[in-house]
């Protein structure tokens, strides 16, 4: 069993974080379930955090039980970086908040564990080629266009790449805007 496959079981049934925490450390300690590879692992931890605000490099290094630095050069064999993998995690995310019907700009900003909603907004731009109001005007019209928001053969800037979202399952618990 893969990652994937371990995610998708954990995101059908219901777990507390306290649960989910001691799923993940058993997991972590028996390897044949996780691949080789130091950016799965990463993945794996970041869907499992409720709390963006707490990711840190420290915080994910301490979870692997290596220093920071042995962190980065695993991730620079794989020609990789950390902010990256934080980046598509929060990406997801905001598709999935999106897609659930949360559309409040700041709300989903302070879910994502950006310390500004500008940030958000700015990143946003990044990740969809569409500034947030805009895709807020599209998904007010139709809900569904969430897809085309991020979906790269959209995309409305030609120099601009996205990876396509992978979908997970986040909410706010009440969806309520403030």
């Amino acid at each position: 069993m893969n990652i994937e496959g371990i995610l998708n079981i954990i995101e059908k049934n219901s777990f507390n974080s306290e649960e989910l925490e001691r799923i993940f450390e058993a997991i972590i300690g028996n390897h044949e379930f996780i691949e080789n590879s130091t950016h799965k692992k990463i993945e794996f931890h970041l869907r499992l955090c409720s709390n963006m605000d707490i990711i840190s490099l420290g915080f994910i290094a301490g979870k692997l039980c290596m220093s920071e630095r042995t962190l980065c050069r695993r991730l620079q064999r794989e020609n990789l970086k950390f902010s990256h993998l934080v980046d598509e995690e929060r990406k997801n995310r905001c598709y999935q908040l999106l897609r659930n019907g949360t559309v409040n700009g700041t709300t989903i900003a302070l879910a994502l564990g950006f310390s500004e909603p500008a940030y958000f907004y700015q990143k946003f731009g990044k990740w969809s080629g569409f500034r947030f109001s805009e895709a807020k005007l599209l998904l007010a019209h139709d809900p569904d266009s969430i897809d085309e928001i991020f979906n790269v053969k959209s995309k409305r800037r030609s120099n601009h790449t996205l990876a396509t979202v992978t979908p997970h399952t986040y909410s706010l618990g009440n969806n309520q805007e403030q």
